[in-house]
Parts: C-alpha cells; sequence; structure tokens
C-alpha cells in the first residue's frame, strides 16, 4: 500500500515539474522571439542617450567658448580611463540659437530629424522612426515615434529631451 502511495507521488511531482518546464519553455520561447521584445531596442535607446549627451556637450562647448553661433564636438569617445577612443574622425559642426541649444537649418519635422541625425548619429536602427513638430504653443516641441509608440520628446527652444518609455 505505501509504495502505491509512494508511486502515486512520484507520478503527480513528475507531471506537475514536466507542466511547469513546459510553461517556462514557452514563455522563453516567447521572449526570445517577440518582435516587440525590448532587447531589440537597446540600440535605439543608446542612441537616444547618445542625442541627449550631444545636446548637453554642445550646450557647454557653447558656454564654454564663449557663446558663439557654431561649436565642434569631437566624434571620438572616451575610454573608462580617460584616454580618447577612436569611434570616427573628425569633428561635427553644431549650429548654435542664440539661447545657446543646437539649432537646425530647417524648419519644423525636418528641423527635429535634421538634429535627429546630426547628434544622435543614428545608425540602420531595428525599426523606422518617425518625427512630427508642434510649433504652435508655448512650447514648441518634435515628437519622436519609434515603432509606432511615442518615445520621446525634444523641446528645442531648451535642449530638453523628455523620454516617454
Amino acid at each position: 500500500m505505501e509504495s502505491n502511495n509512494a508511486r502515486g507521488k512520484r507520478f503527480y511531482i513528475t507531471i506537475t515539474a514536466l507542466v511547469l518546464v513546459a510553461l517556462f519553455g514557452g514563455w522563453f520561447v516567447h521572449v526570445l522571439f517577440n518582435p516587440n521584445a525590448g532587447w531589440r531596442d537597446v540600440e535605439f535607446e543608446t542612441t537616444v542617450n547618445r542625442f541627449s549627451s550631444n545636446i548637453m556637450q554642445a550646450r557647454v562647448e557653447w558656454m564654454r567658448r564663449g557663446q558663439p553661433t557654431d561649436v565642434f564636438l569631437s566624434l571620438s569617445k572616451l575610454n573608462p580611463e580617460g584616454e580618447a577612443k577612436v569611434a570616427a574622425k573628425g569633428r561635427l559642426r553644431v549650429l548654435m540659437s542664440r539661447e545657446g541649444w543646437p539649432m537646425a537649418r530647417a524648419t519644423g519635422a525636418a528641423g527635429c530629424i535634421e538634429l535627429w541625425a546630426l547628434l544622435g548619429s543614428p545608425r540602420q536602427l531595428q525599426r523606422e522612426i518617425t518625427v512630427t513638430y508642434e510649433g504652435s504653443g508655448l512650447r514648441p516641441r518634435c515628437r519622436f515615434f519609434y515603432a509606432g509608440k511615442e518615445a520621446f520628446q525634444l523641446y528645442p527652444d531648451s535642449g530638453q529631451v523628455e523620454k516617454m518609455y
């Protein structure tokens, strides 16, 4: 009688373990191959961070140089030891507004795209980015959409980047 109870318990434990393994495996496969998986968008988040950082670097350089009409940013980056790590050669010319923020030659959405291409240095992203411009109201803003969802906003008059994710 006791051996039948032990066999029954082992049977239920085995079935429960198989069900849990199947559920976990299904979840893992779903996350791995899901087109909306977050790991696919890491490159985009890195580009947004670079965009925001380059806006601030241009602002600091503008103040440091005595508020010129344009500034030059180095395309090379520093490694953790503070030594120049050449990611690209040369310098990037950035036009500046009178208030000291990066400015585009174009206006409206085209200007937003110009700033994104200049300061974000985006390579081929996993998904397409679209931009709208809202110039009416107190604060003009560029709205950037990635994969159909609003990802961040840029307020060109203040250089503020507001992430929406």
